[in-house]
């Protein structure tokens, strides 16, 4: 399983992340973002990807977002 920490993240629609870090839950890769700005400058835009076969997309799943925030919180 691939360290994608501190690693920049383009989606599809050309949003650009960074990773802040990085958790492996049911051999599924979750990731805690920060958008970044048309100056490549982090921003205050956190958000929680799942990375599943190399498809990112939100986590949208309250309880496993709810778990992921919990499990980024205390490994920070």
């Amino acid at each position: 399983m691939e360290n994608k920490i501190d690693k920049i993240l383009t989606l599809e629609d050309g949003r650009k992340y960074m990773i802040l870090n990085q958790a492996y839950y049911h051999e599924t890769s979750y990731l805690f973002v920060s958008r970044l700005d048309e100056n490549g400058n982090l921003t205050n835009v956190f958000s929680i990807m799942k990375d599943a076969d190399g498809e990112i997309s939100p986590v949208t799943d309250s309880l496993l977002l709810k778990a992921m925030a919990e499990y980024f919180k205390n490994n920070m």
